[in-house]
């Protein structure tokens, strides 16, 4: 009989004549005692005096029970793929809409920009966010232009606050944030 029943049923040896005699009447193929035979085939089993189906392949099998548990498995792999695809387009539709864009100008007589400065706005589903994260600069509004309109005034703000600030009571980044905006500041005449 074939080596491929080894799955710990007890002695089948026994039940061999009538599993041949099944299988010749079903047109099934028989068992072979050669490797290069074992193939994967779905082949009927004999249990006492009943009849499983076990799949057969490489010297193991599997019954029917087996199959059952593994479909199952898969079906919950399935579901959990299914869940975590959601979890992730729900966290994606949490992140801000981002544009970068250019200002050209600021709001006031004292000051212009020198050239465009880079800056990001942020989209979220209550507010918008108008970033200059160079600066650590922040304008907030109910629409894009509010957002940068504050942005904008705080950028004059933050300016005039350094420059009325003597250098000796300056922070090593309250420096740099100076040295930047005069980069792209310069006072109206």
């Amino acid at each position: 009989m074939c080596e491929a029943i080894k799955s710990g049923w007890g002695n089948i040896s026994d039940s061999t004549t009538k599993l041949d005699d099944y299988r010749l009447k079903k047109n099934l193929p028989q068992f072979s005692d050669s490797e290069e035979e074992a193939e994967v085939i779905m082949s009927p089993v004999m249990r006492g005096n009943s009849v499983t189906f076990a799949t057969i392949s490489n010297g193991y099998t599997y019954d029917a029970v087996k199959s059952d548990r593994l479909s199952r498995i898969e079906e919950d792999i399935r579901g959990l793929k299914a869940m975590i695809q959601e979890a992730i387009n729900k966290d994606r539709s949490n992140f801000p809409t981002t544009i970068p864009i250019q200002l050209f100008s600021l709001p006031s007589d004292k000051y212009k920009l020198r050239s465009p400065v880079n800056i990001i706005v942020e989209k979220y589903d209550d507010e918008v966010l108008a970033l200059l994260p160079e600066l650590t600069l922040c304008g907030e509004g109910e629409n894009e232009f509010e957002a940068i309109d504050d942005l904008k005034t705080d950028i004059i703000e933050l300016l005039e606050d350094l420059e009325d600030t003597p250098e000796a009571d300056l922070g090593k980044a309250p420096k740099l944030w100076k040295r930047s905006l005069e980069l792209i500041v310069e006072k109206c005449q």
